[in-house]
């Protein structure tokens, strides 16, 4: 039904990709697919966004699709309801996977709220592929965000969301984008709630998965649904770049910043954006995310495109997508790959 929100991890086997999309349910099975011949199979009005995965051993030309969720969703109201915007790392034989959600507070929808959580899956062994291509085997939630959200005071910490996590002599770090709102306990989609500003944060956690150095503030403004990496001695950060205020992510842009102390920083470089001539990324592209490869850099991101059309779940060729420009338009959500050269 949807990629987006992607998150490559890649080792000797391929690519191993971690995205949002949207599960329904039947009876105890969820599926990550729409057949349009038979729309009532699935109510899109009562399915949840999880996190999903696929493998590729081309470098992303092709993949093949786990067809149910890699964390299943909490049994009761919890507050990561909803999980977005996943990334994963490996320690040893334990794949860590970060994740942003909402959910409930005080046993109330709280709703664009996310908080950063973490779940584990142990590989006793196995290859990722192996592990994950069992429908059996899921992520074993923490019960507690790792980063909470502040509901007591505007701050850079009002949500907290779009985990990247590097391994540094310590521990891990945790970079996040932040994000300030004039009302701290109230729900993002509050009439009177404002966004006052947002950019990337970053939290130190050791071994054991402790916070041993908590969030201060942003430490580059500006930056949105990111991806931090290092390498040659600089921190490199792939970032969403904000479009022209339009609904939906519209023109929404990939963008690139990089510095060798995270507090100057050169950027951001445009990488990529919206084409006018492809159907597939004509609305706009956002959430990328990277492989690196000896002598190049293989990007993916989420990219939007639009039919000229109302959404249309139940012809043949029906779709899901998300009604734009007063329900004229229809936009649909894939995954876009680019390359380059990897420079120093």
């Amino acid at each position: 039904m949807l990629v987006a929100d992607p998150a490559v991890y890649s080792d000797a086997e391929g690519y191993h990709l971690f995205y949002t999309t949207l599960f329904c349910k039947k009876g105890d099975s969820f599926y990550f697919s729409f057949d349009p011949a038979h729309p009532s199979d699935c109510d899109l009005s009562q399915s949840a966004g999880m996190t999903a995965y696929a493998f590729s051993n081309d470098k992303g030309l092709t993949w093949e699709f786990r067809t149910s969720p890699v964390i299943a969703p909490p049994s009761s109201l919890s507050w990561d309801a909803t999980t977005e915007t996943p990334f994963v790392t490996r320690t040893g034989d334990q794949l860590l996977l970060f994740y942003c959600a909402h959910g409930y507070r005080q046993g109330k929808p709280f709703a664009f709220r996310y908080q950063v959580g973490v779940a584990t899956l142990d590989l006793q062994g196995a290859s990722l592929h192996t592990r994950l291509m069992d429908p059996s085997q899921q992520f074993a939630r923490r019960a507690e965000p790792l980063l909470p959200y502040d509901v007591l005071t505007t701050s850079f910490t009002n949500n907290t969301q779009e985990p990247s996590v590097v391994a540094s002599e310590s521990g891990l770090d945790v970079y996040f984008v932040g994000l300030r709102v004039s009302l701290p306990d109230q729900p993002i989609d509050n009439p009177d709630q404002k966004i006052l500003g947002f950019g990337l944060g970053r939290a130190k956690l050791d071994s054991s998965l402790h916070l041993t150095s908590p969030p201060e503030g942003a430490i580059l403004e500006g930056a949105n649904i990111t991806e931090v990496r290092t390498w040659s001695g600089a921190t490199r950060v792939f970032s969403t770049l904000m479009g022209s205020g339009g609904e939906f992510h519209k023109d929404e842009k990939i963008g690139y910043y990089s510095s060798v102390n995270q507090v100057q920083w050169d950027g951001p470089r445009l990488l990529l954006q919206a084409r006018e001539s492809s159907p597939y990324e004509n609305w706009g592209l956002m959430a990328p995310t990277v492989a690196l490869e000896d002598t190049e850099v293989v990007l993916f991101y989420t990219a939007w495109g639009t039919q000229a059309a109302a959404c249309d779940y139940s012809s043949p060729t029906g779709r899901v997508g998300v009604p734009v420009e007063n329900s004229t338009r229809c936009v649909y959500g894939t995954l876009g790959r680019a390359t380059a050269p990897r420079l120093p």
